[in-house]
């Protein structure tokens, strides 16, 4: 509900001035009215969303063609696990690819990118806003200290860190904290790009990346935001570069390219990390090469959406299903559009018929 309809049409009623749970009520839809960047600490059963079905939102993308550096600005969603077709819902006011998205409470964090295609970087942005599916609204957030791409956006101890990243100034970027406050600090020590992310049992893990070594690309780093410190851990069979990784609990699952020189490959080899043992294990290949792709954990299906494939030399719109419960790859989806800098989230959007179908064109402004 708008502001707007809490004056002119709610807080009019007698019983909304004279029953005392009323009157809470409206004071507290006041309160997360007029208090945008503390909507996070007020949430409750009244400020749900009317659904328990996550739905595969994706952001952008782009087709990544030397002689266009158009970036989407498409918004689409796979309505439910198991679906077979993804639906625009609608444009988002500036396009971007290879930005990074985190949910926190089921607010969907989009930070980061760039708004016009660059295979080096210099197009990075420092831009950072927040959607409230609830609301249907966009909300400009503080922006970056610094312009990022290829980095890692992860929700940890009710905290969005951003990891790593470059921009045309730096190839190798420090991390940082986005706080309730609204505030980006606490700078995280390691710097690298390229990598994967994903946090599980209070920590945040980094898979891979661009660093001096081939061993580099193996590495595997913990950060413990208790002691402030990061440590080593098991590296990775394979060396991976601009892959992905989620948590489906409690395990670790990384899957991407490698580059070796002047040279890219794609790496179809699957592996899971197990935190409590420090060890990795093979599971099922991928089927085909999906790099620079978005990647979400929906219902312990893993969804690997577009990217870029090496053998093809080409971008893609395949979307692979990976199901953690049996190890095997299910039947391919298809993306609508071949894009590479895909970023896509799990998000609970309000049941049709709750809202407009659509997310506004707000992003940006």
């Amino acid at each position: 509900m708008q502001s707007s309809e809490l004056v002119d049409s709610v807080q009019t009623l007698d019983i909304m001035v004279e029953d005392v749970l009323c009157r809470q009520y409206l004071l507290e839809a006041f309160n997360y009215q007029v208090l945008p960047f503390r909507q996070h600490e007020m949430q409750s059963p009244r400020t749900a969303v009317r659904s328990d079905v996550p739905s595969l939102v994706t952001f952008g993308g782009t087709p990544y063609t030397d002689s266009d550096r158009s970036v989407s600005s498409k918004v689409y969603q796979l309505p439910e696990p198991g679906a077979r077709h993804f639906r625009e819902l609608t444009e988002m006011e500036v396009g971007c690819s290879h930005t990074c998205v985190a949910v926190l409470d089921n607010f969907v964090y989009v930070a980061g990118g760039q708004h016009l295609q660059y295979r080096s970087g210099e197009g990075a942005v420092d831009a950072c806003y927040r959607y409230d599916p609830h609301l249907n609204r966009w909300l400009r957030l503080q922006a970056m200290q610094e312009s990022r791409i290829q980095f890692q956006l992860n929700v940890l101890c009710g905290m969005v860190y951003a990891t790593g990243g470059r921009n045309r100034r730096q190839p190798g970027l420090r991390g940082a904290v986005l706080p309730p406050a609204n505030e980006w600090g606490c700078s995280l020590k390691r710097r690298t790009w390229g990598h994967a992310g994903a946090a599980s049992g209070g920590r945040l893990y980094i898979s891979g990346g661009y660093g001096i070594s081939v061993e580099d690309k193996k590495a595997l780093h913990c950060y413990d935001p208790v002691a402030d410190q990061w440590e080593f851990k098991a590296p990775m069979s394979e060396p991976r570069v601009l892959h992905a990784m989620v948590a489906p609990r409690p395990h670790l699952c990384p899957w991407g390219r490698m580059d070796h020189v002047d040279r890219c490959f794609d790496v179809l080899a699957v592996e899971y990390y197990v935190p409590e043992t420090d060890q990795w294990t093979s599971v099922s290949p991928m089927r085909a090469g999906q790099s620079e792709a978005g990647c979400c954990l929906l219902e312990r299906k893993i969804y690997i959406v577009g990217g870029y494939n090496w053998r093809l030399n080409n971008v893609t719109g395949i979307v692979q299903v990976y199901n953690t419960d049996t190890d095997e790859w299910e039947r391919d989806l298809h993306f609508p559009e071949s894009f590479a800098g895909i970023a896509c989230a799990p998000v609970l959007l309000p049941r049709a018929g709750t809202r407009r179908d659509c997310i506004p064109s707000t992003l940006g402004g």
